[in-house]
């Protein structure tokens, strides 16, 4: 069995479209730019789902992030 590490999940996300859940329960949907270990992110072509917004990018604190959902 192949141990996989979260960080190494989303470093393999980038460039994919992904969804994420904020401790707020606001959700966005974007692909995903760039991310570090706290794990901050830089979303683009964003769609906050609950008012279907469109951003064209979106910066996302880690600390405030409760899920993140990658591409299947």
């Amino acid at each position: 069995m192949e141990i996989i590490r979260p960080l190494d999940i989303i470093t393999q996300s980038k460039g994919k479209e992904i969804l994420v859940e904020m401790k707020n329960g606001k959700q966005y949907k974007g692909k995903l730019v760039a991310s570090d270990v706290h794990p901050n992110m830089v979303l683009e072509e964003v769609t906050e789902l609950d008012t279907n917004k469109k951003l064209p990018w979106i910066f996302l604190r880690g600390d405030n992030i409760s899920l993140i959902k990658p591409p299947e």
